[in-house]
């Protein structure tokens, strides 16, 4: 496709500062300057300056899903480690449209704020490979995360008799049998993976229970983890849109024809 040179609305743009997004802002995260951009990126661009008011997620994940999906007001999200459900959620705006979902958190406080803020199916559940009881740390938790990799569950494990009064057991299931125990739809039009470790397995395990999915945002907190991730899911049949823009996660569109 042809370049697409920087306009002068773009280079004025740039020079704007503040604390909220620019136009310049959006389009520095979505383009590699150095190499131009094709149509998509650019339209892309230009959506997400359009619609940014709007967005609650942390790096426009939650724009890319209704740029993928013309805006649809009708869609199902599976958001795995919700958190509080309000700040940085990238299903938030989804549900707002008409979209209906399951949010999952096991964090007891973020747990509390997200049952009263959301009004789709909200879980508080950990995500792991079988059903087991999980020790959660209540004070001084790392993150929220859903895995029983989470570095709160570790700093639980390990913590002294006398620091149990400050944790909780929280009950942690595989994602399939959520999901089945939900009566999730086999079609998911986006889910959201932030558990802090363990997100490919669990990806792994929805699809090989019959689930499809479009479109995907996993975190991938360094370069390493995002090249491992990005290899699985070419092999899963899934290409990386808009690499760079979300600075923490990877986002991947299911390829129709695999």
């Amino acid at each position: 496709m042809a370049k697409i040179p920087l306009t002068r609305r773009i280079m004025s743009a740039l020079a704007v500062p503040g604390g909220t997004f620019t136009f310049g802002q959006v389009f520095v995260r979505f383009f590699d300057t150095r190499k131009g951009a094709d149509k998509d990126h650019w339209d892309f661009a230009l959506f997400a300056d359009e619609k940014l008011s709007l967005s609650k997620s942390d790096d426009f994940q939650d724009l890319w899903v209704l740029y993928e999906t013309n805006c649809s007001s009708r869609g199902f999200f599976v958001e795995v480690g919700a958190s509080d459900g309000s700040r940085k959620s990238n299903a938030l705006l989804l549900e707002e449209m008409g979209w209906q979902g399951i949010a999952i958190e096991p964090d007891p406080v973020s747990f509390e704020t997200l049952a009263r803020v959301r009004k789709c199916t909200v879980l508080q559940i950990a995500v792991a490979a079988r059903f087991s009881l999980l020790p959660w740390r209540l004070l001084g938790r790392v993150g929220s995360g859903t895995s029983e990799r989470s570095a709160s569950v570790v700093r639980a494990l390990r913590a002294p008799k006398s620091f149990l009064r400050s944790v909780c057991i929280v009950p942690s299931k595989r994602l399939s049998v959520i999901l089945e125990n939900c009566d999730a739809p086999r079609e998911i039009t986006f889910i959201s993976l932030d558990t802090e470790g363990g997100e490919l397995s669990m990806l792994r395990d929805i699809l090989e229970a019959g689930y499809t999915v479009d479109l995907i945002s996993i975190e991938a907190s360094t370069d390493h983890i995002r090249k491992v991730i990005r290899k699985e899911m070419r092999k899963s049949g899934y290409e990386e849109r808009f690499p760079g823009v979300a600075r923490s996660d990877s986002l991947f569109r299911r390829n129709p024809c695999h």
